[in-house]
This record gives C-alpha cells, sequence and structure tokens, in this order.
C-alpha cells in the first residue's frame, strides 16, 4: 500500500513537471510563430512533434537553434538592406557547416526574371555577415551537399547556351572557404545521398579504366 501510495505521488509529480514544461515550450514555440518567418516553418514543425512526444530536451534544444536561425536572418537583412518585393529572392540555406555545433549560413539575395537570377552571395554567423561573391545565372538552382564528412553550400551557374559551371564553399574557422570552382559541371546528389558531377557537354570522351573507353551522350 505504502509502495502504490508513492507511485502515484510520484506519477502525480511527472505529469505536474510535464503540463510546466510543455507549457514553457509551447509559449517559447508560439512567440517564433508570431515572427512568420517561412523558412522556419520545418523546424517548428519539428518542434512541435518534440513536445507531443514529451521529449522536452530536445524540443528546448531545436528552440533555441530557431532563435539561432532568426537571429542570423536579422544581420544579413540588416546588411543586404533587403526589401521584400514579389520578384526578389532570399533564400537561407543554414547549416553546420563546420560540424561544431554552430549554425552558419549562405544566403543567396536578388532577383528572378523567369529562370534567370542576378544577385549575390552572403555568408553570416553569429559574429560576421559578408558578401562572398556576385553571380547571374539563366537557371537557379543553389544547393546544400552533404556526405558523412562534410556540408558545402553550391551555386551552379548556366548559361545562356545551357553550359554550367559551379562554385562550392563550406565553412572554415568560422569563415566562408571557396572549396571547389569547375568551369564545366556541376555536383547533384540523390535522395539516398550518392553524388554525382553533371557535366554539360553534349559528347564525351573518357578513359574510366583500362583498357575501357566510354563514350556518350
Amino acid at each position: 500500500s505504502s509502495f502504490n501510495s508513492l507511485e502515484k505521488e510520484f506519477e502525480s509529480f511527472i505529469n505536474e513537471i510535464s503540463t510546466e514544461y510543455t507549457e514553457e515550450l509551447t509559449n517559447s514555440l508560439q512567440k517564433l510563430k508570431d515572427l512568420k518567418l517561412s523558412f522556419l516553418d520545418s523546424s517548428i514543425s519539428e518542434v512541435e512533434k518534440l513536445i507531443s512526444e514529451k521529449k522536452f530536451s530536445a524540443a528546448r534544444e531545436a528552440i533555441n537553434d530557431i532563435y539561432k536561425k532568426s537571429n542570423i536572418k536579422e544581420k544579413i537583412s540588416k546588411a543586404v538592406n533587403f526589401k521584400s518585393e514579389n520578384d526578389s529572392v532570399f533564400d537561407i540555406f543554414f547549416e553546420d557547416y563546420e560540424n561544431d555545433n554552430d549554425y552558419e549560413a549562405f544566403a543567396v539575395v536578388g532577383k528572378i526574371s523567369g529562370e534567370a537570377f542576378e544577385g549575390s552571395i552572403w555568408f553570416a554567423n553569429d559574429n560576421i555577415v559578408e558578401k562572398v561573391s556576385d553571380k547571374s545565372t539563366k537557371k537557379y538552382f543553389p544547393s546544400v551537399i552533404k556526405n558523412e564528412y562534410n556540408i558545402h553550400f553550391q551555386f551552379p551557374t548556366f548559361s545562356d547556351n545551357n553550359e554550367v559551371s559551379t562554385t562550392l564553399w563550406g565553412v572554415k574557422n568560422d569563415k566562408p572557404e571557396e572549396v571547389l570552382e569547375s568551369k564545366s559541371g556541376y555536383i547533384s546528389q540523390d535522395k539516398e545521398g550518392d553524388l554525382s558531377f553533371i557535366l554539360s557537354n553534349h559528347e564525351v570522351i573518357a578513359n574510366m579504366q583500362e583498357p575501357v573507353i566510354w563514350s556518350g551522350n
């Protein structure tokens, strides 16, 4: 009987804590929703799921990450004097590029006309905001490339005749670092994470492995 009483008290105590945590985290989440930042939608949905599953530590950590992202976004907005217009692009690619448990961001800022883009690439973290490069392309196609070792931001550039070049940036010592500039082709990553290098040439002859010669489109 004594044991059952203690068990009930403990259960009641856990339920009280659970209710307090749920209310606290839900209030914090509502403040983020009130910011109405579309790039946070997926992160907010993930937090809501964590709260419903009573994974409070993970939810609190995720909320802190969202605040970091919103602060970085605000820094970029001020630095580029961005004003929202229907034909303007403001895409932000948040990742822990340096694998140091801190978020960094590459932001693409400019204008879209059809599929064509003209603008610039910016980098930001908690300490700095700086322009990385000016870019123009006939097809807007930025992406994040990930594998088990590295995370990079890629911006391919398509020309009038649909030839493509690409640039990859990473982060080193809290600063952006250009790690690849290819004058022909770009990197593609499928859903399984496998990487391919896509060449824009119509005809290619490549010595893949002696004595095999591959020729094709």
